[in-house]
């Protein structure tokens, strides 16, 4: 069910292999949990499933899981590991961050820090896929994303897709399209912006 362990005391989760759908916001706000085993055959996860478990290390998703809701792994500050199944016909990943399978959307980043470069295989970045990193500065360890590269290949960028972060300066390239509602905003340290694609977002700072 939706909000199933929402914001229990729990430090360690083992999922079952019968268990095959994950509901939105099932472990969101389990500040305590650090460990996931298990799921190998979960084939789908709902949104915010896992939002805000900012001491969570690691996360597995396995070859049977063909669809991931919104802000998954959004604020999960501590996560160390993030695993594919090779065998994932849907998702892949690059240290702690997850993309669609052919590196062509970027779908969350949740514990990256300082300066970030977005691979050039990218063309969207999602919506939340940066956001809120440091959530009610909860995490006194976490400086959050103080900067990042948005390559040329990059035409589409989500709602909130840098919102609520530490980035100092920004420029957007001209190859950018498309941007979402409150793509930047909340950055209540930067300096400079540089606007170089012919859209503005809404409430885009």
């Amino acid at each position: 069910q939706s909000s199933a362990f929402y914001g229990i005391n729990v430090r360690h989760v083992i999922i079952p292999n019968s268990v095959k759908k994950i509901f939105s916001n099932a472990f969101r706000n389990c500040q305590s949990l650090e460990t996931v085993t298990g799921g190998y055959r979960v084939e789908s996860f709902g949104s915010q499933v896992f939002y805000n478990c900012w001491r969570l290390k690691s996360l597995y998703i396995g070859s049977s899981c063909t669809s991931i809701g919104s802000q998954l792994i959004e604020a999960c500050h501590a996560l160390e590991t993030l695993t594919v199944s090779s065998s994932n016909p849907n998702y892949a990943a690059i240290g702690t961050v997850l993309f669609s399978k052919d590196y062509s959307v970027l779908i969350s980043a949740p514990s990256t820090s300082g300066h970030y470069i977005i691979p050039d295989t990218v063309n969207t970045v999602e919506s939340y896929a940066f956001s809120n990193q440091n959530y009610n500065n909860i995490d006194p360890n976490y400086i959050g994303l103080t900067g990042v590269t948005i390559p040329s290949s990059v035409q589409d960028i989500g709602d909130g897709a840098f919102s609520n972060q530490n980035l100092t300066s920004v420029t957007v390239p001209s190859s950018v399209t498309s941007i979402g509602r409150n793509a930047f905003s909340f950055n209540d340290s930067l300096i400079t912006a540089e606007i170089n694609s012919a859209v503005i977002g809404s409430s885009m700072f």
